[in-house]
């Protein structure tokens, strides 16, 4: 009698550590499964923010924009054929990033007493010009000698193909 009270003594406590086990094995398959979901979900985002890229032509911009010409000389043009050379304060390179297969240029260029009209021209010859041109941050501030003009900030980014 003794001994099968023992035998069920033992085999209840194997029976309890097998099922702490078994539970922190779920809890840690689990923890790796979400971990995996995750990881899939924004494989999944970048893969369609990549078809996303592919589609609107960015790369074929990219491909097509002028290698010679800078990011200082586009805006420089630009600014030159909408009438606001007058206007630009500054038009300042602040450096070149290479990521992987591309080179990022990016200048600061600062017009003062704009209207509302040539901001918005300014920004679709930007938005529409060959290069691929991304506007990383603007600012717009009222003149202070006349509320109706701005005075604009914008920082831009050109995209280029690696050479070699």
């Amino acid at each position: 009698m003794r001994q099968r009270y023992r035998f069920i003594v033992y085999l209840s406590i194997f029976l309890y550590l097998l099922s702490i086990s078994l539970f922190i094995m779920e809890r840690s398959f689990n923890r790796e499964r979400d971990s995996l979901i995750t990881r899939y979900r924004d494989f999944t985002r970048q893969a369609e923010e990549y078809r996303a890229i592919m589609a609107s032509g960015v790369i074929e911009r990219i491909e097509k924009g002028k290698a010679s010409e800078g990011l200082s000389q586009i805006m420089n043009n630009l600014v030159n054929s909408l009438g606001l050379r007058d206007r630009l304060k500054s038009l300042r390179a602040t450096g070149n990033r290479e990521l992987k297969d591309l080179i990022e240029e990016r200048v600061e260029v600062n017009i003062n007493k704009l209207t509302m009209n040539e901001a918005i021209n300014l920004l679709f010859g930007l938005e529409n010009h060959p290069a691929s041109l991304s506007i990383k941050d603007i600012r717009l501030k009222k003149d202070f000698e006349d509320p109706e003009r701005i005075d604009l900030d914008i920082k831009i980014a050109n995209y280029r193909k690696r050479q070699g």
